[in-house]
C-alpha cells in the first residue's frame, strides 16, 4: 500500500511539474514583458526554484521517508504563491 501511495504522490509531482513548466512558463514570459529587469530576473530565479523542487520532493519521498502529505502541501502553496503573484496572466499572446 506505501508503494501504491508512493506512486500517485509521484504522479501528482510529476503533474504539478509539467503544470509549473506550460502555464507557468507562459505567465512568466507575460511578467516579463510588463516588469523591470530586476522583478524578471527575481521571477526567473522563484520559477527555477519551482522547477527544482518537484524532483527533490521525489527523491525525498522515495528515499528519505519525508511525509507524502507535507511534500505535496508545501508544493501546492508554493505552486499557489508562484501563480497568485508571478503568472497571474498564463495567456499566450
Amino acid at each position: 500500500m506505501d508503494i501504491l501511495a508512493k506512486v500517485l504522490c509521484t504522479l501528482v509531482l510529476f503533474l504539478g511539474m509539467f503544470w509549473a513548466f506550460l502555464p507557468g512558463q507562459f505567465g512568466l514570459l507575460n511578467f516579463k514583458k510588463s516588469h523591470n529587469a530586476i522583478a524578471s530576473i527575481l521571477a526567473t530565479a522563484f520559477w527555477f526554484f519551482l522547477m527544482l523542487i518537484h524532483p527533490i520532493a521525489v527523491y525525498k519521498i522515495w528515499l528519505a521517508e519525508v511525509s507524502m502529505l507535507w511534500c505535496l502541501l508545501i508544493l501546492f502553496f508554493v505552486h499557489i504563491l508562484f501563480f497568485t503573484t508571478v503568472a497571474k496572466d498564463v495567456s499566450t499572446s
